[in-house]
């Protein structure tokens, strides 16, 4: 069974490694896993707030 990916230039979804319009890499369409272990869950918390908080 394949996954399905999506292109982060133009938002298509597909099965395919290559986007059939613009022919550029794809990428999951999933999330990556919830582990409450995981080691860079602070990094991750940082970055999504990040663009929330005016210094």
């Amino acid at each position: 069974m394949k996954a399905l990916k999506r292109c982060n230039a133009c938002n298509t979804y597909t099965l395919k490694t290559a986007c059939p319009r613009c022919h550029t890499p794809t990428s999951s369409a999933h999330p990556p896993k919830y582990s409450k272990e995981d080691p860079f869950r602070e990094y991750r918390r940082k970055a999504l707030y990040s663009d929330f908080v005016e210094p």
